[in-house]
């Protein structure tokens, strides 16, 4: 499966659902240490496009009696600020979700904040729409990046992205009026839409000369017939994402043409650049799935991650240059030499 960074949940069966949403200080999106299985994959059940309302009458009613998330930060490209939520009747058991348990996790584009940290941001209130064309404009709600999860003691009975969706947050009470597989929900929640801040910590300017670069492709596995798709790896000191104490790693999930494989694979030369909406398409770099971490010096944890939210990344026969913004910080890189590809096609499912 392929949810997203924050709104996915990464399951575990049959009868521990492990999540992506961590709690804790492990909520950015960290770099996959096992290159052959990509970090999740859309839901299963894809909801068609929007088309005959669905009765009334026939509506799912649902109570929340927990809402809780993430506050991500503002996003330089739009100008928005990046909030997660998930309304749920259960909950999670530390950083995992339940059994015989209904999600439904939303990515928001709110006002961002950017006051002192206090440990908890309100959602801003308002009205948000569901935006099929992912643009991560102010008041609204992702489209790729939502998804509505519904477990068993034993299965995901449902995994589905929203068709249509409304949200509507007051100082009180959320109302989320949605359309999942054909089927209207109407979701309740009273209480405050308060979320974790987890906005990294400002990050200092670096210019940095790799020494090794890599990637892992996957075809056009993540966007069928319009783009194909390739982890690539930027580091200082490893070439295999070894998470080796003092490494530095850039992780970036970048969509090129589709490539003729009769000429040998490799990742196409051009100019990618970091797109907040996720379309996928070529020359662009999805910024939900690419990240920079910093390991520690002892090899166990990370002195900074964050992600990658701008900037361009340039490829040609003598190696690669990139400007990025990453935690607000201005990431300037070079490698010069030959990027080796594994081939990881027929994987990541």
């Amino acid at each position: 499966m392929k949810l997203n960074r924050l709104a996915s949940l990464m399951l575990v069966l049959p009868l521990v659902f492990s999540a992506c949403i961590d709690l804790d200080d492990n909520m950015s999106q960290k770099p996959n240490d096992q290159p052959t299985e990509k970090p999740g994959d859309e839901p299963t059940d894809n909801p068609e496009q929007p088309g005959d309302n669905p009765s009334e009458e026939d509506a799912v009613l649902f109570t929340a009696m927990d809402c809780f998330g993430v506050y991500h930060g503002s996003i330089e490209t739009t100008g928005a600020g990046l909030y997660n939520i998930m309304l749920s009747d259960n909950g999670l058991n530390g950083n995992e979700i339940k059994v015989n348990s209904t999600y439904y996790s939303l990515d928001i584009y709110a006002e961002p904040y950017d006051g002192e940290n206090t440990g908890y941001v309100q959602l801003p209130e308002g009205t948000y729409t569901l935006d099929l064309n992912d643009t991560g404009a102010l008041g609204t709600i992702s489209y790729k990046e939502s998804v509505y999860l519904k477990t068993s003691d034993t299965a995901i009975e449902a995994s589905n992205l929203f068709s249509e969706a409304t949200l509507v947050v007051t100082a009180t009470d959320i109302t989320l009026t949605a359309t999942i597989a054909d089927v209207k929900h109407i979701v309740t929640f009273e209480g405050q839409a308060l979320v974790l801040d987890k906005r990294p910590e400002p990050m200092e300017d670096v210019e940095l000369e790799a020494l090794y670069s890599w990637a892992y492709y996957y075809s056009d596995n993540y966007s069928k017939g319009v783009s194909d798709n390739f982890y690539l790896y930027i580091s200082d000191i490893d070439n295999d994402y070894n998470l080796l104490p003092n490494a530095k790693y850039y992780r970036l999930d970048l969509y090129s043409e589709i490539i003729d494989l009769s000429y040998g694979l490799e990742v196409p030369y051009g100019t990618y650049t970091v797109d907040a909406s996720n379309s996928r398409t070529p020359n662009t770099i999805a910024m939900s799935d690419s990240s920079y971490v910093a390991v520690n010096q002892y090899g166990n944890g990370f002195d900074a991650e964050a992600s990658i939210t701008a900037g361009t990344v340039t490829i040609d026969e003598n190696g690669i240059t990139a400007e990025l913004i990453v935690g607000g910080a201005k990431h300037k890189l070079t490698y010069k030499g030959y990027i080796f590809v594994g081939d990881f096609s027929h994987s990541g499912f």
